[in-house]
């Protein structure tokens, strides 16, 4: 794998808590952003979004 972001959400809830379209997109654009800016293969990022 190239690149990864990593995020500690429950197990099947992979972009976001359930009905939180704004936090799903949220991290939707994190994770497109890391392509741009991932500078060698084997990148992993932390993103900061939290569960509730």
């Amino acid at each position: 794998m190239p690149r990864a972001a990593h995020l500690t959400f429950p197990f099947g809830s992979l972009i976001g808590e359930p009905d939180n379209e704004m936090q799903q997109i949220e991290v939707i654009k994190a994770a497109l952003k890391l392509i741009e800016t991932a500078k060698k293969p084997g990148t992993i990022v932390d993103l900061p979004f939290k569960w509730r």
